[in-house]
């Protein structure tokens, strides 16, 4: 009876889906990426891939860059995708909001659409204290896995922009 409530489970369940991600420190974010920018999202919108699979694509506005070059609009693209009809969430990858003043980590992929370093760990929000200091906080893990126990990226710590753009100075 056991092995038949098993086979049922087993069924019934269907096939798992996971992201895994490589834990990268700041200086894998830097060296793997194109493009450091600090930006405001302007404008997101969904694009269906195939079948399956929608992608979210960001209008950003540079603000500051970092590192490397790119123009004043450029488009972001990360995987999943949330409309009126369809709510895909790609556990690991970075959500961005519109209106939201962030610090990106980029590789250049085809027609000048940037992809983030390193799914969520690569997208850093810029919060203003009171003090008039920008710091830079990267995005925690999502409450899923989070909920789930698993800690499958160890956390960046905190930055203000100019210790940033220290460390960045350092890797030039």
């Amino acid at each position: 009876m056991g092995t038949r409530l098993a086979l049922v489970v087993v069924l019934l369940t269907g096939p798992v889906q996971a992201t895994t991600l490589v834990a990268k420190d700041l200086s894998a974010l830097v060296d793997g990426s194109a493009v450091v920018v600090r930006a405001r999202v302007s404008q997101l919108r969904a694009r269906q891939v195939d079948a399956r699979h929608w992608v979210t694509v960001a209008e950003c506005e540079r603000l500051e860059p970092l590192k490397g070059e790119l123009p004043a609009s450029f488009r972001v693209v990360t995987p999943g995708a949330v409309t009126d009809e369809v709510s895909q969430l790609v556990e690991g990858a970075a959500r961005l909001e519109v209106g939201a003043e962030v610090v990106l980590f980029l590789t250049r992929g085809a027609d000048d659409v940037y992809r983030v370093t390193g799914w969520e760990q690569g997208h850093w929000r810029v919060l203003r204290r009171g003090d008039g200091v920008e710091a830079l906080v990267p995005q925690a893990p999502t409450a899923a896995r989070v909920s789930q126990g698993q800690q499958l990226v160890a956390p960046l710590k905190p930055l203000t922009l100019a210790e940033l753009e220290q460390q960045l100075s350092r890797a030039r």
